[in-house]
């Protein structure tokens, strides 16, 4: 009965990574694209933390078509890839270890601009639309070096002499152990930890402001007040989420880095094969989330959305007015 079970979890597990994934690249696609109208619009476009979020979206863009297309077509398209390459493992390696910490970081800073914002004695530095991009420019470029020696340690191993399969791993011994934890303690334990405590923070001085009666006679002030309490609900959710997708894949990372040495019978393998397949599908969504969230949890957002949109559809009419004044209907009589 257990072995039935197991069977029929893997199955399920196998549908699931099929059509997920295609799900989650062509709603992160639409939605990256939908949050660079949100985070380029005129209300956000001099906001801090729209800067860092414009950024995250870009990099959840990327790590889309390089980290879940490329998962998707390991796992039921083979053929379509060059396994055997020791360049595509070393590089795909490097990318998808090295984007998705840059996509996580951003939302850190955003976390960051936002218990900024909420103190007392922020400095007016952090607040400069100037100091965002140059601090995401050179956090860009940190990231990348930090991460270069992933270029050179990992490497293909043979996994299954029969079927000829070879998966990219990275040298063993001591190596391994150096990227797990570097790996862990930068995307998980730092970065997260941060955005928890930042997100934290601006959440309850937030609320303690809401407590608090205001009587500003600067609308503009207000609106801005407006816009910076829909930013920090938008990064309280975000983080949250973000936090509870990306433990359920290192939680079962840890185990199975623990239990390696373990024997292991076929239903045990089955059965973590398919927690390995199911925890890195749910790890490819929370980069997919974003668009979501903010439009669903933001009234603020969704009129901002719209009016672009609105605003896109405008300039598509004037265009065409433009490019084809009634010279066409025109020629409609002639004929």
């Amino acid at each position: 009965m257990a072995d039935t079970n197991i069977v029929l979890f893997s199955q399920v597990v196998s549908y699931l990574t099929l059509y997920v994934p295609y799900l989650t690249i062509i709603i992160g696609t639409i939605g990256a694209f939908c949050n660079f109208l949100i985070f380029t619009s005129k209300k956000l476009r001099s906001n801090t933390c729209a800067v860092y979020l414009l950024y995250s979206a870009i990099f959840d863009l990327i790590y889309i078509w390089t980290g879940t297309l490329t998962r998707l077509m390991s796992v039921h398209y083979v053929y379509l890839i060059p396994s055997q390459s020791d360049f595509y493992c070393r590089f795909r390696s490097y990318i998808t270890i090295v984007v998705p910490v840059i996509a996580t970081y951003f939302v850190l800073l955003a976390s960051i601009d936002r218990c900024l914002l909420t103190s007392i004695t922020r400095k007016q530095i952090f607040t400069k639309i100037r100091f965002a991009h140059w601090n995401s420019w050179l956090s860009i470029i940190f990231w990348l070096v930090c991460f270069s020696f992933i270029l050179i340690v990992y490497e293909l191993k043979l996994r299954d002499v029969s079927a000829n399969i070879y998966e990219c791993v990275p040298r063993s011994g001591l190596t391994t152990t150096f990227v797990n934890i570097f790996y862990l303690s930068c995307n998980t334990v730092g970065l997260y930890t941060g955005m928890l405590i930042a997100t934290f923070i601006a959440w309850k001085r937030l609320r303690q402001s809401q407590n608090r009666v205001h009587n500003s006679r600067n609308n503009q002030r207000t609106h801005m007040r407006s816009v910076d309490r829909h930013l920090i609900k938008i990064m309280f959710l975000q983080v949250g989420i973000s936090f509870i997708l990306t433990m359920i894949r290192y939680v079962y990372k840890s185990y199975y880095y623990f239990t390696s040495n373990a024997n292991r019978g076929p239903n045990i393998t089955l059965r973590d094969s398919t927690l390995e397949e199911l925890t890195i599908t749910l790890y490819y969504v929370n980069f997919a989330k974003s668009f979501p969230v903010c439009t669903l949890t933001s009234p603020l957002f969704r009129q901002i959305f719209i009016r672009r949109l609105l605003k896109l559809c405008r300039l598509d009419r004037r265009f065409l007015n433009r490019v084809n004044p009634i010279g066409s209907t025109r020629a409609m009589t002639v004929f």
